[in-house]
């Protein structure tokens, strides 16, 4: 199922966060999302799993801030770079080159 945002004047917070989540269940080594900070996991059901993506605003721009749980024996470094280059792709195809960062924890 993908998130689509239909019109960039209506742009809402959650719609970001659908995308952004969507895109970052799809990449490889990532198991889920937490929120940031979170000690220990209790679900992986995708409620509480956005909690985890935070969008600030920016002017007409947006900042995503992303908590991931990963998997094991996964290279931290190379999940990341391809979370992050995945999101960022994701949310400017959706939103018309909105995305201005997109920080993974």
């Amino acid at each position: 199922m993908e998130a689509k945002v239909k019109n960039n004047k209506d742009l809402k917070l959650q719609d970001i966060i659908d995308v952004a989540y969507d895109a970052v269940i799809q990449c490889y080594g990532v198991v889920g999302v937490c929120q940031k900070g979170a000690i220990k996991l209790v679900a992986l059901d995708k409620a509480s799993a956005k909690k985890g993506i935070l969008v600030r605003k920016i002017g007409e721009y947006f900042s995503v801030e992303i908590s991931l749980i990963l998997a094991l024996d996964v290279k931290i470094s190379e999940a990341i770079r391809e979370t992050q280059k995945t999101v960022r792709y994701m949310l400017n195809k959706k939103t018309g080159n909105k995305c201005k960062t997109v920080d993974v924890f």
